[in-house]
């Protein structure tokens, strides 16, 4: 009888978070297990400080949302079709405070991760995401993210004992920036292991996208900026447009560089990468899906005073082990020639090897809670 497992990630209508929740609950399956994502309600305040985030939007990008309404609509529909068609729910849907205690008989193991869900963003979702509702002897981390290097002082004896409600063999982190403040700050060790959508190889994806069919007949530069295509940001892609690499594409539907009469749900996001001869971004999974398709790309700083540019640290801790930090460039300063192209001879063999390590913890963690719940 196949061992049920309770997955507790973030399945957002964003592509990294839908993608990497697919690409966690498809790992576990094929290795052999019965998968299942906790359909979770984020508490009030959490959901306020989202909202308080939109209105603090530049006010050209707020009014941009209201215009592009029908088009974010679409794609929210596609978001809903992606969950639907590629991921097992539970049929309850959980609140921060209501009784957890049923989960206990579904569930054989459970896991938490990945994304951003242990960033101080989601405090108040922390009991949540960090497994308090389970066992000790049934909880397992994979690949959870803080986002930064950092906890403030208010947080550090919850998020210590937090951490502390993990086995050491079976708690681990998606950034090294992670796994070092878990040992620098709580004198505690953890496992690095790569982004769920890491695990799989550029072929593994290809086989998942199922459509060998162009998303866009011409060769294209892929622009995925969170920060936005003003000040110097819009000189770089400027400066590319002139490399004669191909015309310029936006997954943004809001850009003027958009994919007209497309719209582009998670497995057009994937095809987006794959079909790109370069790739301009300031986004993690922009940057995963760069090196899965092993795209020639650059990620550029978010330094414009906006929220998400205090989370650089998941981002250049990455280009710091595949030894490709350069790769994180000013966005005020233009590219120099060099960034045309990025040998991955060096690169992938990092890769793959993460990847394999991952899959082997992944797999080890689960067996170690099935072995010692049945003893």
């Amino acid at each position: 009888m196949e061992k049920k497992i309770g997955l507790v990630t973030l399945y957002t209508n964003n592509y990294g978070s839908c993608l990497q929740a697919f690409a966690l609950y498809e790992k576990i399956r094929q290795l052999g297990y019965s998968p299942k994502l906790i359909k979770y309600q984020t508490n009030d305040e959490t959901v306020k400080n989202r909202l308080n985030l939109l209105f603090k939007l530049p006010l050209t990008q707020f009014f941009s949302l209201i215009i592009n309404r029908r088009r974010i609509n679409k794609l929210k529909s596609a978001y809903n079709s992606f969950r639907k068609k590629k991921l097992e729910f539970t049929g309850e849907t959980y609140s921060p405070s209501c009784d957890k205690s049923a989960l206990e008989k579904k569930f054989d193991v459970f896991v938490c991760g990945s994304d951003m869900m242990w960033c101080e963003a989601f405090e108040k979702d922390w009991e949540h995401f960090f497994l308090r509702f389970t066992d000790k002897s049934k909880r397992i981390a994979y690949a959870p993210s803080f986002g930064v290097n950092r906890i403030s002082e208010k947080n550090k004896e919850r998020c210590k004992t937090y951490l502390l409600g993990f086995e050491p063999s079976r708690l681990s982190c998606r950034d090294l920036s992670g796994v070092k403040m878990i040992k620098d700050t709580f004198g505690m060790g953890s496992y690095h292991v790569v982004d769920p959508t890491m695990l799989y190889s550029k072929e593994d994806w290809n086989r998942i996208i199922g459509n060998n069919e162009r998303l866009y007949a011409k060769p294209y530069v892929l622009l995925y900026l969170f920060g936005g295509y003003q000040g110097g940001r819009k000189d770089i892609i400027k400066q590319v447009k002139q490399w004669g690499i191909g015309e310029i594409k936006a997954i943004d539907i809001r850009s003027k560089y958009r994919f007209k009469n497309q719209n582009i749900g998670p497995m057009e996001y994937v095809r987006a990468f794959r079909d790109a001869e370069y790739v301009i971004t300031d986004t993690f999974h922009g940057l995963m899906f760069s090196l899965i398709f092993e795209k020639a790309f650059v990620v550029l700083t978010r330094n414009d005073g906006t929220h998400w540019g205090n989370y650089s640290d998941r981002m250049t801790a990455q280009l710091d082990m595949l030894g490709i930090s350069e790769r994180y460039h000013d966005m005020n300063i233009l590219l120099p020639d060099s960034f045309k192209q990025l040998n991955y001879s060096i690169i992938i063999p990092k890769i793959e090897s993460l990847r394999k390590k991952s899959i082997e913890y992944l797999h080890t963690a689960i067996e170690e809670v099935l072995t010692q719940t049945e003893t």
